[in-house]
């Protein structure tokens, strides 16, 4: 069973990943991930744990970050990858993925529409979304509603503010 690491939440905050801002919301830039070769590999080798408990045989990524991800989770695992295209409609996918158990990777929960385009798209090209999975979860309900399938968040949006704190200053 995967268990969420405290440390991963804080190293976001402490990188500027997650950030406060003046309304007491949080802002999110997962571009400094990519940026940062350390934590880049902190994130990606959660993930591969995350990922490869719910036992998937492919990983598809929603482009353009999530299919940065994804890639290099598949990498890691050894897995199959695909990328998920939407930004013209309808969505496109690119790779194998009929008959596979795939997680659907993306950056962020704040995007539903293209999470939910590209379960659909998925699942039209044979696939069987079992799990979708971002780094941070923004407490999107109507997402989680939404899904027919296991989500499951590197960081939830009501672990941010506890555990960093410290990083924020508070």
């Amino acid at each position: 069973m995967f268990k969420r690491s405290p440390a991963l939440v804080l190293e976001l905050c402490k990188a500027g990943v997650i950030r406060p801002v003046k309304e007491g919301g949080i802002a999110i830039d997962t571009a400094i991930i990519a940026a940062e070769p350390n934590l880049r590999a902190f994130v990606i080798g959660e993930w591969a744990s995350l990922i490869q408990a719910a036992g998937v045989e492919a990983i598809a990524g929603i482009s353009p970050q999530g299919a940065a991800y994804a890639a290099l989770i598949a990498e890691k695992i050894g897995a199959p990858f695909a990328v998920v295209e939407c930004s013209s409609d309808p969505c496109r996918v690119y790779g194998k993925v009929r008959g596979r158990r795939v997680a659907l990777v993306s950056d962020t929960s704040e995007n539903e529409s293209y999470i939910l385009n590209s379960m659909r798209t998925l699942s039209s090209s044979g696939a069987r979304v079992v799990l979708v999975t971002v780094i941070i979860d923004t407490d999107s309900t109507t997402l989680k509603r939404s899904l027919r399938t296991h989500y499951a968040p590197l960081v939830r949006a009501s672990d941010i503010a506890a555990i960093c704190s410290s990083a924020f200053g508070g």
